[in-house]
This record gives C-alpha cells, structure tokens and sequence, in this order.
C-alpha cells in the first residue's frame, strides 16, 4: 500500500482557484437572471398597458385590471396598484422603459423614478441614478416632486416627518392596533402610521359606515320598452338593463309625487344582518373587496324574490355588475350558494381551444413534412418495418382534449339555460313551464341564447 503526501501549500492554492472559479460562475449566473427579470417586467408592463386599453378584466367577469394581476400572476393588491402605475408611468417616459429592459436600471429603480421624473427630465434622472444601488436612488428621490430635476435644490417640507404623542396609555395604543388591524384587513395591505391617520381623519369625516341603501335612485320604466332612465340633474340618462337591474337590488325608493314616504327595499337592520353572515366582504370566491358592498337578490324582486337572508347576499360593485351582465351566476340558497365565473371559464375554454389548434397545426405541418420526405425517398424505404415509425399523433390525448372542452361546453349552457328560464319568466311563464321548454329547446343543439329563446318560445303554452 502506498500512501502520496501533497503539500499544504499546493492543496491551498487549489481550494482558491476552485473558489475563485465558483464565485465567478455564480456572480455571471446572477447578472444573466437580473438581465432577463428586468426584460421580463418591461414586457409585463407593456402587457399591463393593452390589457388597460382592452378593458381585460371585461372578458374575465373581474372588476379592474388589479384583479387580473392578482388572479394571474399572484401579486397582493398593493405590489398590483404598483405595477399599475408604474405601467402608465411608463407610457410617456420611452427612454425610462428602454432603460428598464437593456437591464440598465432594475425594476425597483424604475419603480422610483417614476415618481418624480417626467418625459422631460428621464433622461438626467436616468444618467444620475446609473450605478447607484436601491437605498442611495432613493435617497437621491427624496425631497423631490414632480418635474424636478436631479440638480434643483432640494425641498425639506416634502420629506416625512416623525411626530410623537406625548401621554398615550396602553388601552389607546391597544385600540389603534386594533383599528389598523382592521383597516389592513379591508384594504388588503399593510398600513404604515401615516396611512393609518388618514384613514381614520377620513372615516371621522365621511361619518362613519354607511347604514342606508348605496343609493337613492329617480328612475323611470317606459311600459313600452321597458327601458329605464334615471334622472341626473335636468337630464334623463337610459339605463342599461343590467344597470336597472343591480340598482333596484338594494336601493332607497323614492316617491317624486310626494303621497308616500320614501320606502328601502332592504332595512338598516336586515343589511346589517346580512353583511355581518358574510363578515363584510364580497362573496365571490377570491375576491378582497370590503368596500362598496351592495345587497343582491338571488332571486330576482320582479320573479317575487323576497327580502330574506336566504335570498339576499353580499357583492361588492363590481362582481354585482358582472353578475346581472350574466358573467356570474348565483345557485342556491345564501347561506350555501355556488358562484361560478362564467366568463372566467368561457375565456379558458377559448385559450384551450387556441392551443390544440396550434398543437393541431403543428402536427399537421409535421405530418406533411413527414408525407413529403416519404415521397421523395428511395423506394426501398417501403421495406422499413412499421414498428420503426414515430405516430406523432395520440387519438387517446386528443379525445381526453375533446372531453375536457366538452364539459366547459357543458358548464357554458348551464349559463345558457339559467338566462333563458329568466327571460321567460320575465315574459309572465311560470318556472315549470319555463324550464320544461328550455330544456326541450336544449336538444336543438342551439349556439347563442338567441337560438335557445327561440326554440324555448315555440316550446311554451300559448
């Protein structure tokens, strides 16, 4: 047996170069990622802004484009406010946005710059903060407003300012956690003191929660056309129909002849009740709105729906237009009611079938590659066996694609059927005779609701 003795010195020197070789690679590593993370935020933020000119959150049955971030890419509601505004920040500042995606600036520079520069001063904001890391550009931003350049003369005022409260107990301290507390939850983020007091200078000033109905409408139904217009100053403004509808969902009446006194669908008391079953929030699965919530009916007053918890629920604004546009239906009682976007699935199955088309066409073009170098090869190559050749295309997975589509089809006119009995109930048909009619309409094969009503019309007693 042999033993080798090696130098201390020479064992050293070759732990340095592996280190010294390792700390390079993993530094080169890092560059590459934060170069490719800061093109990836300037195509995000240029996505941000058509999605805004699309109107997105529309097809999506959401509410604004901070949802579809959230739904989407996972971000809470204040990093969603942020990309935002960074977004449309962007959208005048051209040299800001290239400095963003050459990987020159990151995106959390980026992100502060914005605040103060302008499409006039970018390019001395951009030339003043290269090189500098986050905290010595925020620095450099600080006491600055709008249109300020890097050279003009700083403003002390617009800094932050500590404030102390001198004889403050434990119970005051306790009640103001908890008021924060509170606040943080409505508002879906963490708040800092200053957001705090201006919260709570806010709330003392608009009068606290609100206890009546959300409005006080002067709305007029023509019997003809059943439109509605409501009365905005000296002018009448037409309705949409879903519009009417989510109105007189919870709504103070009012009597414009005088002879009755004002009459609230829904009481202080019941809306209480309700909004306390539903801790306040939007009911809609995923939703954080705790803020502008209105008083739905599952069932419809003018069908005979009644003023009860069972059929009355909570929605914030924008989910309550969206359901009566018919992008989110309400089964079942409140207590244990199913809310499904359809517009959301709609807009899936839409994706899905554009992928297995391009997947389609992909193996198509394969195919037809495939067939033309068949042709033009030797014909000996027919004696190649059968087991030697690549079947591209599964009929099993293109079956498991069929099925899936067929079952978002399925859930597609469930919405369909649930809009059709409306209508004819709308129309004075009882909902027996309603449903029987649609469903027999259903086996028609129809594709648009206006080929089920049509179907179901010819269906229903004279």
């Amino acid at each position: 047996m042999v033993a080798y003795a090696f130098p201390q010195l020479v064992m050293s020197r070759a732990c340095e170069v592996s280190e010294v070789e390792e700390w390079k690679a993993v530094f080169t590593q890092l560059k590459r990622v934060a170069k490719k993370r800061a093109a990836l935020d300037r195509e995000e933020l240029e996505l941000i802004r058509r999605a805004i000119r699309v109107a997105l959150w529309r097809h999506l049955g959401l509410t604004s484009i901070r949802e579809v971030l959230e739904r989407e890419c996972g971000y809470g509601p204040h990093v969603a406010s942020e990309r935002v505004r960074v977004a449309e920040a962007l959208d005048s500042m051209p040299e800001l946005e290239r400095a963003l995606g050459d990987g020159e600036l990151s995106y959390s520079a980026v992100r502060a710059i914005s605040r103060v520069a302008t499409n006039r001063t970018e390019v001395a904001w951009i030339a003043a903060c290269r090189g500098k890391n986050q905290r010595q550009i925020e620095e450099l931003l600080a006491e600055r407003e709008v249109g300020d350049r890097p050279e003009t003369p700083r403003k002390p005022d617009l800094r932050a300012k500590d404030r102390t409260y001198r004889g403050i107990t434990p119970s005051t301290e306790a009640a103001l956690e908890l008021a924060r507390r509170d606040l943080q939850e409505e508002m879906g983020e963490r708040l800092d003191d200053n957001q705090l007091l201006a919260l709570l200078a806010e709330r003392h000033r608009s009068g606290g929660s609100r206890k009546k109905a959300r409005a006080q409408i002067v709305v007029t139904v023509c019997p003809a056309c059943e439109t509605g217009r409501q009365l905005v100053g000296n002018r009448q403004i037409a309705l949409r129909p879903e519009e009417l509808a989510r109105a007189c969902c919870d709504a103070q009446r009012v009597d414009v002849t005088g002879a009755r006194r004002a009459v609230q669908d829904v009481t202080p008391a019941l809306r209480e009740k309700v909004l306390l079953r539903d801790h306040g929030k939007c009911r809609v699965p995923g939703c954080r709105a705790a803020a502008n919530i209105e008083v739905h009916h599952i069932e419809p007053q003018e069908l005979g729906g009644p003023h009860t918890m069972e059929n009355l629920i909570a929605l914030c604004d924008g989910h309550h237009a969206a359901h009566h546009r018919g992008d989110i239906t309400i089964e079942g009682p409140a207590s244990a009611a199913v809310i499904v976007n359809v517009a959301a699935e709609r807009a899936d199955v839409a994706a899905a079938n554009a992928d297995a088309a391009a997947a389609n066409a992909n193996v198509a073009g394969a195919s037809a590659d495939a067939a033309g170098a068949n042709d033009g090869a030797n014909h000996d190559a027919a004696a190649v066996d059968c087991e030697d050749i690549v079947h591209v295309d599964n009929w099993s997975d293109r079956e498991r694609v069929i099925d899936g589509a067929a079952a978002a089809i399925g859930r597609v006119n469930v919405a369909m059927r649930s809009d059709a009995v409306l209508a004819l109930t709308t129309l004075g048909f009882t909902k027996t005779e309603a449903r029987r009619a649609v469903d027999g309409a259903l086996d028609d094969d129809p594709r648009t609701l206006d080929e089920l009503l049509r179907g179901a019309l010819r269906r229903c007693p004279a």
